[in-house]
């Protein structure tokens, strides 16, 4: 993973792309399959959702993100591997393929931000960085997501400015702050002015001050 941009974890199902229309869709079509999830070719055959494509690969382009797809797998449906691999090559090419993370529990996996549909279940919970529950009331869509991501941009090169290096401040902007109650830069920008409290503190050790 990247060490020099903060490191943006995205789940597939109902994040990327729409997994409760195709189960809802296959119930209806055959009410006798209790598990559409299970059914050969289900996760390849799923829509995107409106803007998911062209959000990831804006962030994919962007000076500051490295985004990577974290999903759990079907255990229901033991092709499910192959058949995410495939979707993620049709619709952001064979590069992308190697920023695929399938894991069971998304809190082994180390990242800055996770873009989630659920806040627990897979390890959400025990994901040591910020979490944005995507198709919640705050962050409803694609839009609002990208909206709140922006504001780490600045963030990221204030901290980059201070520390003089990319790595470094990728490395401080995961790590606790006292100044901050314990939190880190990154989970505490989810809070009221959040972000200006970041860019105050980063103000504060270009000062001098100890935190």
């Amino acid at each position: 993973m990247s060490a020099t941009k903060l490191v943006v974890l995205i789940d597939m199902d109902d994040v990327l792309c729409d997994y409760t229309r195709a189960f809802q869709q296959a119930i209806e079509r055959n009410p006798k399959i209790q598990l559409p999830q299970s059914q050969y070719g289900f996760f390849t055959d799923l829509d995107p959702l409106p803007n998911a494509i062209a959000s990831v690969n804006a962030l994919r382009d962007s000076s500051w993100a490295a985004p990577y797809i974290l999903t759990a797998p079907s255990v229901r449906n033991p092709v499910c591997y192959t058949e995410k691999r495939i979707w993620v090559e049709h619709y952001f090419g064979m590069a992308f393929v190697n920023r695929l993370i399938i894991c069971a529990h998304k809190g082994w996996v180390k990242g800055h931000i996770l873009i989630d549909d659920h806040s627990d279940g897979k390890g959400q919970e025990d994901f040591s960085g910020r979490l944005i529950q995507f198709g919640s009331s705050q962050y409803p869509d694609w839009n609002s997501v990208i909206a709140e991501l922006g504001r780490y941009e600045a963030i990221l090169q204030c901290a980059t400015e201070y520390f003089g290096d990319e790595k470094r401040a990728t490395s401080w902007l995961g790590e606790p702050a006292r100044a901050l109650g314990g939190e880190s830069p990154v989970k505490y920008v989810r809070h009221p002015d959040g972000d200006q409290a970041v860019m105050n503190l980063i103000g504060a050790l270009k000062a001098g001050s100890y935190v």
